[in-house]
């Protein structure tokens, strides 16, 4: 029962240990930044970026995005694409949707985001024919 003691962490060394492992992923992603985004990171010094990279942890963190490659996937993906933030309804589903995984649920933001425009609501009471028939025109031009 002694090794039990001696393995417990208090909440101070436990918070050490998470500040050490954001630190380490922070200057990873800086220099992954440097190096992804040579001109656009060239703009800004080290302490803009790591506001932008808190603030990018905080935006995956509020969308259940937890892993370092799945944080610095949306970071790409946002510097790419400039998704607004707040998310639009849809694309906020895609990366919160319950049921799928983290990878799954990038996966089909970035389809959705990629895709260009949100999705058409549909009813019953509408004309499908046409709706399709617009959607053919528009894809034709």
């Amino acid at each position: 029962m002694v090794f039990i003691d001696v393995l417990r962490l208090t909440p101070d060394q436990t918070k050490a240990l998470a500040g050490a492992g954001y630190r380490a992923f922070e200057e990873k992603t800086l220099l992954f930044l440097r190096r992804t985004y040579p001109r656009r990171s060239r703009e800004m010094d080290d302490a803009a970026l790591r506001a932008y990279i808190r603030e990018m942890t905080r935006f995956a963190a509020d969308h259940d995005v937890k892993s370092g490659n799945g944080v610095q996937k949306l970071m790409v993906v946002h510097i790419d694409h400039a998704f607004p933030r707040p998310l639009p309804a849809y694309l906020a589903q895609r990366l919160r949707g319950p049921g799928f995984s983290e990878h799954e649920r990038l996966h089909r933001f970035i389809a959705a985001l990629t895709a260009g425009e949100p999705p058409r609501a549909v009813t019953l009471k509408d004309d499908l024919p046409r709706i399709r028939a617009e959607i053919e025109a528009a894809n034709a031009r």
